[in-house]
């Protein structure tokens, strides 16, 4: 049974530290690519498997209306 859509918790409350997926190495050092003006002391990314993120927006996509699975009025009724 479906969440309805205000039950859906963010993609950044059902992430848990180590559950990405790390296919590459790590790159170098971002001080050595950007200037220190640009760069954020923080950036809470959501830690999540790529199997979670796709089931994460095919749930919320099918909590809208979409012309792929339903009939989509394009003539405004009289």
């Amino acid at each position: 049974m479906p969440l309805p859509a205000f039950d859906t918790p963010l993609i950044f409350e059902t992430g848990q530290e180590g559950r990405a997926n790390r296919y590459l190495p790590d790159g170098p050092a971002l001080e050595t690519l950007l200037p220190a003006s640009a760069l954020r002391d923080d950036l809470p990314l959501p830690d999540n498997t790529e199997l979670d993120v796709v089931r994460h927006f095919t749930r919320l996509s099918q909590k809208t209306f979409g012309i792929d699975t339903a009939f989509y009025p394009l003539v405004r009724a009289r």
